[in-house]
């Protein structure tokens, strides 16, 4: 897989807006990932795969040198940096 993409529908319960977030994930591109709105990635795609129960999952190369596999369906938001 070289791609994935990422649709979320955002809701501000407390200042009543909400907004569609879409966008798509590129493996050779570096991200600022936003993980459900708790964590931040920032880091070089090298993969985009399935895991054993069909869901994406993204091999994120971080700043630090780490590997982080990060799965698309808990994908916030991002933007390429």
């Amino acid at each position: 897989m070289n791609t994935v993409t990422i649709e979320r529908h955002h809701t501000d319960y407390q200042n009543h807006t909400s907004f569609m977030f879409e966008g798509t994930i590129t493996i050779g591109k570096s991200y600022r990932i936003n993980y459900s709105d708790e964590y931040i990635y920032e880091g070089y795609v090298d993969q985009i795969f399935l895991d054993p129960d069909g869901d994406e999952l993204i091999e994120l190369q971080t700043k630090e040198g780490k590997l982080e596999f990060i799965p698309a369906k808990g994908i916030y938001e991002f933007e390429v940096i």
